[in-house]
């Protein structure tokens, strides 16, 4: 009984172990568990997953917000450019309101944009620019309170002035113009026109050619020798005479002198006071002179000039100094010159005479050894071999400028560009033209029509200075007080433009137009003094001979932000 009752224990025992049916809840517990913990996995990931896809989504339309702001602002400067000049912004270089900082509403959020105008940095391509920044907001996807995605896109857009800028025949870079009197002292005879904002005076055997084609005087005329005469030169080596030989119009605001009659009188036309012309009047006509000539620089004009350092600002010179292709704010990029355009020790933002200070020497362009200097725009170089001079665009220097190469190097350039020189300009027993005529010593300037092409080269020379104000600028006493540009002995092709007196001296070759924009012009040549017209001069000397220049935009760049 007691073996039976324990076998049917041992029995009980063994099936209880083998019994299984107890596993599958647990089992069920750890798959449940397992799931559970997958589950809670892949709805956290699903969620920050969502939240990112979110978040994405905002940062990209709060990308695409920045990028409309960004091209509102490029639509504004596109509709104000090229700048044109009002009573309240000048020209150049530009509205520096025109960009204040707005905000713009979208269906999905908002831009703030806007943008200012800057200084370029030294050594960029242009002289100045736009600086925009446009930023995109939009609600943040992670709830209330949240603060909003943004995204913030910036660029540049270059302003520049354009390499030439097209004048009319009115301009006065097509006439020999003085603020004060026109003297021309020997024998030349002027076959190009001629504005004076004073007095008209002929010495010795000059004459003023019918070829000369128009003449404006606000002044007096002065006849004071028998050779001396206005039209009727009658074919002279200054060409067939257009009408007749007459020329085509004269205007005389004041008297007349003559031989025939010295006192100051009302104009006889014709004889006895030898001014023949088509048409004659005391009344110049409107739009006769499309521009009065500037030149703002270091001091109030034309009362009491000075040339104390002053900040380069946007003066006439202070844009030049800011604008110009090559010189204090964009040096060579490629080569180098003997001497510095500013200071030696970079450009200080003054215009002070500081790349030739008193007691040294004026800079030589033509020396004797070769030079190669290139911006990314303009250059400025010497080739000692050929004699040839190259000058592309718009260069400044802040000092004073001459030519030494003697006449029988017969020296030309080539380019179509200006060079501003704080100081004087000077050129003695030397020579540099666009096409010579002779040879050795007895070379000079081609002046016979059709011989100097302008559009092979045609340089400006722009001189603020004056020989009176320190022994540099005197160029060895050869720049008189007084005196802005002096020519001795020498020949030149181009255009020569000083605040000061313009001194042309009895044995020299001068072809171009000359402007002394607050003073006299004395041309005391021999020659035939005439010149093709220029209706494309280098855009800097748009600030002296006509309205200032235009500036454009180029396309934007230097993007960045995100």
């Amino acid at each position: 009984m007691r073996r039976s009752l324990n076998l049917a224990r041992g029995f009980s025992l063994r099936q209880r172990l083998s019994d299984e049916s107890g596993i599958a809840l647990v089992m069920a517990l750890g798959v449940m568990l397992v799931l559970t913990i997958v589950l809670t996995t892949v709805i956290t990931f699903t969620a920050a997953g969502a939240r990112d896809s979110h978040r994405v989504n905002a940062g990209q339309k709060a990308t695409a917000l920045a990028e409309a702001g960004l091209n509102n602002a490029l639509a504004v400067l596109n509709q104000n450019y090229p700048a044109t000049p009002t009573a309240a912004t000048p020209a150049y270089p530009g509205n520096p309101a025109l960009l204040p900082s707005r905000t713009t509403a979208y269906p999905t959020g908002n831009a703030t944009w806007g943008g200012t105008l800057e200084i370029s940095p030294l050594g960029a391509q242009w002289a100045d620019e736009w600086r925009i920044t446009s930023t995109g907001s939009v609600a943040n996807p992670t709830g209330p309170g949240a603060a909003p995605v943004t995204r913030t896109v910036r660029a540049v857009v270059p302003i520049i002035v354009p390499a030439t800028v097209p004048v009319t025949g009115q301009s006065p870079l097509n006439f020999i113009y003085a603020f004060n009197d026109v003297t021309f002292l020997q024998s030349v005879v002027v076959a190009s026109p001629v504005y004076a904002t004073d007095d008209l005076v002929l010495q010795n055997t000059s004459t003023i050619s019918e070829k000369a084609g128009k003449i404006g005087v606000e002044g007096d005329v002065y006849l004071t020798s028998p050779q001396n005469r206005i039209g009727h030169v009658n074919g002279s080596s200054a060409g067939a005479p257009p009408v007749g030989n007459e020329v085509p119009q004269i205007h005389i605001e004041g008297e007349c002198s003559s031989q025939a009659n010295p006192t100051l009188h009302n104009c006889n036309w014709g004889d006895p006071d030898k001014i023949w012309s088509v048409t004659e009047n005391n009344s110049i006509p409107l739009g006769f002179l499309s521009y009065i000539p500037q030149l703002t620089c270091c001091g109030p004009y034309p009362t009491n000039p000075n040339l104390t350092p002053v900040v380069a600002s946007d003066s006439d010179m202070g844009l030049a100094y800011r604008n110009a292709d090559l010189g204090p704010r964009r040096q060579c990029l490629t080569g180098s010159t003997p001497f510095t355009f500013d200071g030696a020790g970079g450009p200080d933002n003054l215009i002070n005479n500081s790349a030739t200070p008193t007691g040294s020497t004026p800079i030589d362009l033509t020396p004797n050894a070769s030079y190669t200097c290139k911006s990314a725009r303009g250059e400025l170089s010497w080739n000692n071999a050929t004699k040839i001079l190259t000058v592309d665009r718009t260069v400044f220097i802040d000092g004073s400028i001459t030519i030494s190469s003697p006449t029988s190097d017969e020296a030309t350039y080539v380019g179509k560009g200006v060079i501003y020189a704080t100081g004087t300009f000077s050129m003695k027993n030397t020579l540099l033209c666009v096409k010579t005529t002779g040879s050795g010593n007895n070379a000079k300037c081609d002046t016979l029509d059709g011989a100097w092409d302008p559009d092979v080269g045609a340089l400006f020379i722009i001189a603020d200075g004056d020989g009176g104000y320190d022994s540099t600028q005197s160029q060895g006493n050869n720049v008189e007080s007084g005196e802005g540009i002096k020519l001795k002995g020498a020949s030149f092709q181009g255009a020569l433009i000083a605040n000061k007196e313009i001194d042309i001296d009895t044995t020299s070759s001068m072809q171009g137009p000359m402007l002394s924009v607050y003073a006299s012009v004395y041309a005391g040549q021999s020659n035939v003094l005439t010149f093709p017209s220029i209706y494309f001069p280098a855009s800097g000397t748009s600030n002296v001979a006509g309205p200032p220049p235009t500036p454009q935009l180029l396309p934007p760049q230097q993007f960045g932000g995100g």
